[in-house]
């Protein structure tokens, strides 16, 4: 049996987090359909992989480990909220995401962690080494949303960004790493400072 908690209670940290860093500007929120994070002063769109989600106006159909309709360098920020775990390259939509944004933009992600009653509770962390081939041999996105393909708890999440970091040259500053016990996952804020390798 899984625990959710409700709504208001899921998005508290995650508003407080955004808040300190994000200040307007113009962003993207990558697949939030029923639960999108509302940021007081921004402009932010929503991006959806699902044809069936795209409802309302202003909303982009567009796979968000790509964002093949988003032009380079035109972004404050994007978030993704439980999503990075689906995509087949994690390392992949990473660059491309840092690509996207304006220098010194924000990349706002949540990843669930497997200590807490998630669906991935049983399942093992996924090696920084299977993630680093899928990355090397250029794995394609998927068409449709996969489910779980990468499974994380706080110590590989961090060592995750750590990692990432060094090897696409230090494009990021990872300005915050918490955990938020109550909403089963980790909260990650990485500010832009220069291109990716």
């Amino acid at each position: 049996m899984h625990f959710y908690p409700d709504a208001n209670d899921l998005t508290r940290l995650r508003l407080t987090i955004a808040s300190i860093f994000i200040k307007g500007g113009d962003g993207l929120e990558i697949a939030p359909w029923e639960n999108p994070l509302f940021v007081a002063g921004c402009n932010i769109r929503h991006v959806e992989i699902n044809p069936e989600h795209v409802t309302q106006p202003g909303q982009i159909l567009d796979n968000g480990e790509v964002l093949a309709t988003v032009p380079a360098g035109s972004l404050d920020f994007i978030i993704a909220c439980h999503v990075l775990e689906h995509f087949e390259n994690p390392i992949g939509a990473i660059r491309t995401h840092l690509g996207k944004l304006k220098p010194h933009g924000w990349l706002y992600y949540i990843l669930p962690d497997k200590n807490f009653k998630t669906c991935d509770q049983f399942r093992d962390t996924t090696p920084f080494e299977h993630m680093l081939e899928d990355y090397r041999n250029n794995k394609p996105p998927a068409r449709s949303d996969p489910g779980h393909l990468h499974v994380w708890n706080d110590e590989t999440a961090y060592e995750f960004f750590v990692e990432v970091n060094k090897l696409l040259g230090h494009p990021y500053r990872l300005v915050h790493f918490s955990v938020n016990p109550p909403n089963l996952e980790n909260i990650i804020m990485l500010e832009k400072v220069r291109e990716a390798k």
